[in-house]
């Protein structure tokens, strides 16, 4: 699992448009009936503090993985089935 500095240029090119395009949360909230946010608790790129955003702004429902790294196969991560249960 790499950090984001370890990512490099790739790396920040991919995630500048995640990080900086705004999300109108109010249109979001019109558009769906139930928000499920799942986070890992060893996630090196989103941090457990971003569950707060999605609580507030969409009232999620949150579930932490314990040890899941950034959900992916990188990472161990080839199934999740905690989201088959929230479908």
């Amino acid at each position: 699992m790499k950090t984001m500095a370890e990512e490099g240029e790739d790396g920040i090119a991919i995630a500048k448009p995640w990080m900086e395009t705004s999300i109108d949360f109010a249109k979001v909230k019109k558009m769906i009936s139930k928000t499920v946010a799942i986070f890992s608790d060893n996630d090196p790129f989103v941090p457990l503090t971003n569950q707060e955003i999605f609580k507030q702004n969409l009232d999620a429902e949150i579930i932490i993985e314990h040890a899941k790294g950034h959900f992916t196969e990188e990472d161990g991560v080839k199934d999740l089935f905690v989201i088959l249960s929230k479908i």
